[in-house]
C-alpha cells in the first residue's frame, strides 16, 4: 500500500518579499541559479544579486541577470558589503564553505551553504560560533532531508516504528574517470592550497546518503546522531590524492552500527540503497521508494525540481518564522563532517591492485576507468558486513583496522 504525504505549499502572500544573493555561478552554482531564477519568475523571491568571478565564461548568464535587473559583482566581499539580503546561497568549493558562511552572516544575511559544511569539525565550529554572534544561521543544502518524505520517516522512527535501531548499511556506486576529476581545482584531492578537502564519495557524491543516515538515528527531530569510532578500508583506482572506493564501519555515541560501501570507480553504476535494522523490524529506501515494515510503501519523488524546491521553501520559511519549516542545521550536519574527519585521521588509503582495473570510453566520448567486478563485490560486503580484502583478497590488499578511542 502507498502512502500519499501532502506537500507544503509556500505562501509568500502577507510575507515580506525576501532578498536573496548567490555566489558563483558555475558548476553545481548552475543549479542554485536555475532555482533562484525560477523563484524569482514566480514572485516568491526577489534575486538581487550575484558575484559572478569569471564573466566571460558566463555571458549569456550576465546578459540574463542585467536584463532583469540583478546586480552582478566581480568579488562576493564587495556583494556583502553592498547589498542587504536576507539569504546567501554558496555553492562554491568546499574550502570556501566556512569563510564565506561566515562572512555573510557578518553582513546581516542568513546562508544556504552547499554539502557538506566543511571539510573539518573547526570549521564547523567556526560556523557555530558566528551564528551565535550574528542572530543568523548557516542551513546546508544537503536535499534529501528536505524532502517531506524523510521528514516524515524521521518522525515514524522516533515514534518506534522499527524499536531501537542497531545497525543501517548502505551501499552504492557510481562511474567516474578523468573528466569527473579535472571539473575543479579540488576535486579528488585531500588538500587545495594547503586547506583541507578530504574530497571522495563518502565526502561528496554519495555524502547526502551517509548524512541522511545519521539524521534519521538522531535522537531529536532536528539532531543527527553522533560518531564515536570508524574503522574500514580506503582504495584509489583513480589517479587522485584521495581515495574512489571504500568500505567503512562507523560506531555511533549509542553504540548503532553504520556499515557504508561506496565507489566511485564502477563500470555501471549500483543505485544506493539504505537498509535500517532495529528490535521491532527494517525499513529499506531506495531512489524510488521508502519500504516501512507494515508493509506500507512510501514513493519517492522523482520530479528534480520539486525536490530543489523543497529546499528554498523551507529556507524562506524559517526566515519568515512559519511554524513547521526546516533546517539542516550544524547540529546535523556537522555529523557528517566528524565522520569524514575521523576516518581520514583512522584509516590509510591503499591502492587497487592494476591488474583489475579496466577503461572504456562512453558514447559521449567520455573515458571512465573501472574497478572489474565491483558491483558484485559491493553486494556481497553489504549482505555480510565484510570488508572488500576479505571478498577479493587479489584485488585489494589487507589492511589493518583501527579505531579511535
Amino acid at each position: 500500500m502507498g502512502i500519499r504525504l501532502r506537500e507544503n505549499s509556500f505562501q509568500a502572500e502577507g510575507d515580506t518579499m525576501l532578498n536573496v544573493v548567490l555566489i558563483g555561478v558555475s558548476g553545481f552554482g548552475d543549479v542554485h541559479y536555475r532555482d533562484l531564477l525560477r523563484w524569482h519568475h514566480a514572485g516568491k523571491l526577489n534575486f538581487a544579486a550575484a558575484a559572478v568571478i569569471d564573466k566571460a565564461n558566463q555571458r549569456e548568464k550576465c546578459a540574463e541577470m542585467e536584463a532583469l535587473g540583478i546586480r552582478i559583482y566581480d568579488d562576493y566581499r564587495h556583494m556583502l558589503a553592498a547589498e542587504q539580503a536576507d539569504l546567501c546561497c554558496i555553492p562554491t568549493g568546499i574550502a570556501m564553505h566556512a569563510p564565506m558562511s561566515i562572512a555573510a552572516m557578518r553582513a546581516g544575511m542568513n546562508v544556504l551553504v552547499e554539502k557538506p559544511a566543511a571539510a573539518v569539525m573547526s570549521d564547523v565550529e567556526a560556523i557555530r560560533e558566528a551564528e551565535k554572534q550574528t542572530g543568523r544561521f548557516t542551513a546546508v543544502a544537503f536535499q534529501d532531508l528536505y524532502r517531506p518524505e524523510i521528514l516524515h520517516l524521521k518522525r515514524l522512527i522516533l515514534n518506534g516504528m522499527i524499536g531501537e535501531i542497531t545497525r543501517i548499511t548502505a551501499c552504492a556506486s557510481s562511474t567516474s574517470g578523468d573528466s569527473y576529476y579535472r571539473r575543479n581545482n579540488w576535486a579528488g584531492k585531500l588538500y587545495c592550497d594547503g586547506m583541507p578537502i578530504f574530497d571522495s564519495p563518502f565526502m561528496n557524491s554519495n555524502a547526502h546518503q551517509l548524512n541522511l543516515a545519521f539524521f534519521l538515528c538522531g535522537t531529536s527531530f532536528d539532531t543527527s546522531i553522533g560518531i564515536r569510532s570508524v574503522s574500514g578500508e580506503l582504495y584509489r583506482t583513480q589517479k587522485i590524492e584521495s581515495f574512489d572506493t571504500g568500505a567503512v564501519h562507523a560506531t555511533a555515541e549509542n553504540g548503532i552500527d553504520f556499515f557504508f560501501i561506496l565507489s566511485k570507480s564502477a563500470e555501471t553504476p549500483l543505485p544506493c540503497r539504505i537498509t535500517l535494522s532495529g528490535t521491532g523490524g527494517r525499513i529499506s529506501i531506495s531512489q524510488r521508494e521508502i519500504n516501512l515494515p507494515d508493509g506500507n510503501v512510501i514513493p519517492m519523488e522523482q520530479d528534480p525540481i520539486k525536490i530543489r524546491d523543497n529546499i528554498l521553501r523551507n529556507l524562506l520559511d524559517s526566515i519568515n518564522s512559519v511554524p513547521g519549516s526546516f533546517l539542516v542545521n550544524m547540529n546535523i550536519a556537522g555529523a557528517h563532517v566528524h565522520c569524514i574527519e575521523l576516518l581520514h585521521q583512522t584509516i590509510p588509503i591503499s591502492t587497487v591492485n592494476p591488474e583489475y582495473i579496466g577503461s572504456r570510453k562512453l558514447p559521449d566520448n567520455r573515458t571512465i576507468t573501472f574497478i572489474r567486478g565491483i558491483n558484485e563485490i559491493i553486494r556481497r560486503c553489504a549482505s555480510k558486513h565484510t570488508m572488500p580484502s576479505a571478498e577479493a583478497p587479489a584485488l585489494f590488499h589487507e589492511i589493518t583496522e583501527r579505531t579511535v578511542p
